[in-house]
């Protein structure tokens, strides 16, 4: 299988969403976004902190330690842990952006708002894009927003994924289905 190539602004966005998710199922949202606008000045008054974090040639452990010693009790622990899973993947280089994408896919200080991604083969309208907004919004209780990819290999409907949540109403999906059904 090919390795997709994935660029730093999409893995920042991943690490991201992810801490996000977790924030919003601890019901920590709002404390996670505040150290998030914390650490973006963190980041700007300490161009060195992100500097180090950068370098290649430091053990990754002794990377998560110094993060550890530097921000245990002064942070939210996701946040904390969310770091420190970050820099011991190796990817600290990429922390100032990740911090960066948590605050724009928050949206807002409440940072209740949940991102998702709705895949079609067609675009569409805003009109279409709003009402799956609204209908999402009431279906989970919280507001959606989407962000919305055309492939034309999904033939027709949508495929939403909120969070960990997938909605397959693809056609793709559907053949799949009846193909699985008549196969056996």
């Amino acid at each position: 299988m090919a390795r997709e190539h994935l660029s730093a602004g999409s893995v920042a966005q991943a690490y991201a969403r992810a801490l996000l998710e977790m924030a919003a199922a601890e019901d920590a949202a709002p404390a996670v976004y505040a150290e998030m606008q914390r650490l973006r000045g963190l980041f700007k008054a300490h161009p060195d902190l992100a500097a180090f974090l950068k370098q290649r040639d430091l053990r990754l452990e002794g990377k998560r330690q110094a993060l550890t010693e530097l921000l245990e009790g002064r942070v939210h622990p996701l946040v904390l842990d969310w770091l420190c899973a970050l820099v011991g993947q190796g990817r600290g280089n990429l922390a100032a952006n990740a911090v960066d994408a948590c605050l724009d896919l928050a949206g807002s200080p409440a940072g209740r708002q949940v991102v998702g991604e709705a895949v079609t083969a067609f675009p569409l309208s805003d009109e279409q894009r709003e009402a799956l907004e609204t209908a999402l919004s009431d279906s989970l209780k919280r507001p959606v927003r989407l962000s919305v990819r055309v492939d034309p290999s999904v033939l027709g409907g949508v495929r939403v994924r909120v969070g960990s949540r997938v909605i397959d109403g693809t056609a793709r999906r559907r053949l799949e289905r009846m193909r699985e059904h008549l196969v056996g």
